[in-house]
């Protein structure tokens, strides 16, 4: 009898230690499955990330950026036109497959060039530009009107290098606008550059190695197109002469951290294994919610503002504070061409 028990104990142990293994080993499975899923994922964020090509348009309210936005996208994302108020209160974005790049463009209202932007409103609207565009730029475009250089728009230039950094020269792009006004007058725009007096303005443009180009953003489809492509020729050229690096600093890197995890949290809510596809979606989704506000968005924006708190007070300190004073404006404004 305690032969059988004790051979019948052996058993019952030898029994429970292979299900204890078992269950160790599904365990393992399925950990290892959960960290497989976790690094595709991750893996498939990567990659997109890499296939954007994140532009940010700036310049004055009513000098064409939601238009010229428009014409790079092939399509009516931002609203323009004719207004007494600018029209692009907030920043917002748009994007669309070219040449198998994922194009998002950035375009917000003229923050920096424009009067009325309370403290609060400013750091909001940095806070949304940055997390939009993380984890950086691989260019900005500045848009200037034909003509419509001002005292406020040279400030506006300072106060944005003073924020992302001299750095943001190196990935600036200028396109002037009203390109109809040069067909006009029988110019081309290096022809109405070269009229301007050597002084500030022919060194801001030598200082971003003059590119700049000209864009009609009235003109038939065709001539859109055409133009389109060559913005997107030069933003290809000097994506590659900054060795495919983009523009970032610690406010970009801290806001990419920031969509990461929202997106790691849609990804944790899942029941089903997602694809390369349902990760770019949840990438435009959490984008999304930037412009919407969303409540996970509103607890960031005082963590990442730190960096350009003396980009704010500059603007908040009005137009005395611009650099070397209103003799440096008013020799900028003499060294523009006359109106065409």
């Amino acid at each position: 009898m305690f032969k059988l028990n004790l051979l019948s104990t052996i058993h019952t142990d030898i029994v429970l230690s292979h299900e204890l293994v078992r269950h160790k080993m599904a365990a393992e499975m399925i950990h290892k499955r959960d960290d497989n899923e976790d690094n595709r994922w991750k893996t498939d964020l990567q990659t997109i990330i890499k296939n954007e090509l994140r532009v940010l348009i700036i310049g004055k309210s009513g000098h064409g950026k939601s238009e010229t936005g428009n014409t790079l996208l092939r399509k009516r994302v931002f609203d323009s036109g004719l207004s007494p108020n600018p029209l692009t209160t907030t920043f917002r974005f748009g994007t669309k497959e070219i040449n198998n790049r994922n194009i998002v463009i950035v375009d917000g209202p003229g923050l920096f060039f424009d009067s009325g932007f309370t403290e609060v409103n400013m750091k909001k609207e940095l806070a949304k530009a940055t997390a939009l565009l993380a984890p950086g730029p691989n260019v900005f475009i500045l848009i200037v009107g034909l003509n419509k250089f001002d005292e406020s728009e040279i400030r506006a230039i300072d106060m944005y290098k003073n924020a992302f950094g001299e750095e943001l020269m190196k990935y600036l792009i200028v396109v002037f606008t009203r390109g109809d006004e040069l067909i006009r007058n029988g110019l081309l725009i290096k022809d109405y550059v070269n009229k301007f007096e050597e002084g500030p303005v022919k060194t801001f443009l030598a200082d971003c190695d003059d590119r700049y180009t000209s864009i009609n953003n009235i003109a038939t489809a065709d001539i859109k197109d055409t133009e389109a492509n060559r913005i997107l020729e030069m933003i290809f050229a000097l994506e590659i002469k900054n060795g495919g690096q983009i523009y970032q600093n610690a406010e970009f890197i801290k806001a990419e951290k920031e969509v990461e995890n929202r997106i790691k949290e849609m990804v944790n809510k899942s029941t089903e294994s997602l694809t390369h596809e349902d990760i770019l979606a949840l990438r435009a989704s959490v984008r999304s919610e930037i412009v919407e506000e969303a409540s996970w968005f509103k607890t960031m924006i005082g963590s990442f503002i730190v960096g350009f708190g003396t980009a704010i007070a500059f603007y908040l300190s009005g137009p005395g504070a611009v650099v070397g004073g209103m003799a440096l404006v008013t020799r900028i404004a003499k060294s523009f061409p006359k109106r065409l």
